[in-house]
């Protein structure tokens, strides 16, 4: 049977009554909620006394599916899942059974704040069939973001963005940078390595002698195509400078590079990357103040519209530096370009860009990190910074600005 059928409709049941040889007629079978289903190890995970297996409970359920118990099996794969006591893949085997049950809106709800790969493919698989199709999108491409060869996540997203059909359903990951000039521009720095490469451009560490300091260097792959965002990205740096933004050290918008602070602990995407606790724990230390920059930059009736742990610097201190205003945008107006797996489904939709967009983009950063730090942390912080994400992800009810996101780690 395919997902599709599974998904509205299982097969017809034989209902005949089994007649019996003897006289006696045969008891008719109690409802499964009056039967007394052996879920010895789902119940235990339900009663959050921390005895639960959790591969004990999956095989409990596998067993229970299909048969007698399924419905008091999904009942006790629910009260697990409110006491945070459900493990993912216990959550997406029910999942599917609800889909076999024709139930995909409880599909959903037992996929609550599980952010694994299986579970945001099936969810964005009913998003998509209900005509959700940004907010599918929005699911495959945070799979794909962090997992590049996910299994059959490519096709759904090519599937997706044709049937969206908006300016952003087109558009090319910024990472998967195209090399469309091989000359380093002339200058008197002293090139010392490769730091970086975007869709955008390429970042060398480099020294520049006369002053005595290390430095960025961002050369841009299409100058003279991208000379207005290069402009923009320097313009928009100064007028938001701060601790917390990159500063501009000089600019060359005929030869396409500019000069920039180095930051010695490099992008936060390195940082998730090799799991480094030192910068990434305690979450608050450079989560508020990256919030904190972000709203900088709303104050000024701008959407900074490509917020990524690739344009997250972070210092050796650990204090976050945000990069990268190539596509900062006036609220309010339509933005091109950006990093798939960050942008919100009103986006791909192509719709103007708003304050939320950044939550969105912001709640996914933290998304990010909490996969490496996650088992470390404590069970009230951990649930704490999951209800962030979960929040500041939602395609409704999402807070609309800075505030309401910082209100919500503050609950």
């Amino acid at each position: 049977m395919s997902f599709w059928q599974r998904l509205f409709g299982r097969g017809e049941k034989d209902t005949q009554q089994l007649e019996s040889p003897s006289a006696e007629p045969v008891a008719a079978p109690q409802p499964e909620s009056e039967t007394s289903a052996p879920l010895t190890h789902l119940e235990a995970l339900a009663a959050d006394d921390g005895d639960g297996d959790g591969d004990a409970a999956l095989m409990e359920f596998r067993a229970a599916a299909g048969g007698a118990f399924e419905r008091a099996a999904l009942d006790a794969v629910h009260a697990a899942v409110a006491v945070n006591r459900a493990p993912s893949a216990l959550r997406v085997a029910a999942a599917d059974v609800h889909v076999q049950r024709g139930e995909p809106e409880s599909a959903v709800a037992v996929l609550k704040g599980d952010r694994s790969t299986a579970g945001l493919l099936l969810i964005a698989d009913i998003r998509a069939e209900r005509g959700d199709v940004a907010e599918a999108l929005t699911l495959v491409e945070t799979v794909i973001a962090r997992e590049l060869d996910a299994p059959g996540a490519s096709e759904r997203r090519m599937r997706l963005r044709r049937r969206l059909g908006s300016p952003m359903a087109g558009a090319p990951d910024d990472d998967a940078a195209t090399i469309l000039r091989s000359d380093t521009p002339k200058t008197d720095l002293r090139v010392v390595r490769e730091a970086g490469r975007g869709g955008a451009g390429t970042v060398y560490e480099a020294f520049d002698d006369a002053l005595d300091r290390r430095v960025a260097f961002k050369v841009y792959h299409r100058p003279k195509l991208d000379r207005a965002k290069l402009e923009r990205e320097a313009a928009l740096a100064v007028r938001f400078r701060g601790e917390t933004t990159l500063r501009v050290y000089a600019v060359d918008p005929d030869q396409g590079w500019l000069v920039l602070e180095w930051i010695d602990g490099g992008a936060l995407r390195g940082v998730i990357k090799r799991a480094d606790q030192r910068l990434l724990l305690p979450i608050a230390k450079w989560f508020f103040p990256l919030c904190e920059a972000v709203h900088r930059v709303h104050e000024a009736g701008f959407v900074h519209a490509d917020l990524k742990p690739g344009n997250v610097l972070m210092r050796t201190s650990g204090q976050p530096v945000l990069a990268d205003f190539g596509i900062c945008t006036p609220v309010g107006t339509a933005a091109t370009g950006g990093s798939m797996g960050y942008l919100s489904p009103e986006r791909l939709r192509g719709e103007p860009l708003d304050k939320s967009a950044d939550v969105f983009a912001l709640g996914r950063i933290l998304e990010d990190a909490l996969g490496v730090v996650a088992d470390v942390l404590d069970e009230s912080e951990r649930r704490k910074w999951l209800s962030v994400v979960e929040n500041a992800t939602r395609t409704e009810g999402r807070p609309s600005d800075i505030r309401g996101l910082l209100a919500l780690s503050d609950a």
